[in-house]
């Protein structure tokens, strides 16, 4: 009922390619509880779908005149597939910059996990899990010991950020408040 609407109608017809080009922005919020798990990530994936498609449609722009673009995505093991990494490279292409945030990798598949450590560039933690701290490892050490990452403060993470297209080291980042 709450995606009839949407899909078939006039409430559609977004113009992902201006809203890029002029760097607008296009808040989206999805309630699962209000209109269901299903319908969340099928309407997720449409805008992510749109909005790659949008950027990628850019090709025929020279490099210089592409308006950097970011698109922010929570939870967003709702929304993408295991293929997630090959589409961050070749959206990155056309100016368009993926910002991804979950709670857990646990929540996605090694082959989805594999695919993002190998095209993200910069990655922030806040207090990872045992299991997590197992793959981000190799990012941290030797700067920060195991007990310092699973025992981070409240609002404190780590951060390892690409800076010139060079990985800086990680470095602790701290926040006095919420």
């Amino acid at each position: 009922a709450y995606l009839t609407p949407i899909i078939t109608g006039n409430d559609r017809n977004i113009d992902y390619r201006k809203l890029i080009d002029e760097g607008n922005i296009l808040l989206v919020k999805m309630d699962k509880g209000r209109i269901g798990m299903d319908n969340v990530s099928l309407l997720g994936r449409m805008i992510i779908s749109s909005i790659s498609l949008a950027a990628m449609s850019r090709a025929n722009q020279k490099k210089s005149d592409r308006i950097p673009f970011y698109l922010f995505i929570d939870e967003f093991q709702n929304f993408i597939s295991s293929e997630i990494g090959s589409a961050m490279s070749e959206v990155r292409k056309y100016g368009l910059t993926l910002i991804l945030a979950n709670q857990t990798l646990g929540q996605l598949n090694s082959q989805t996990i594999e695919g993002l450590m190998g095209n993200v560039g910069s990655m922030v933690f806040f207090r990872p899990g045992i299991n997590d701290y197992g793959i981000i490892k190799h990012y941290l050490e030797p700067e920060f010991k195991r007990e310092d990452v699973l025992k981070l403060p409240n609002f404190n993470c780590i951060a390892r950020l690409l800076i010139d297209n060079v990985p800086s080291d990680p470095f602790l980042f701290q926040n006095k408040y919420p």
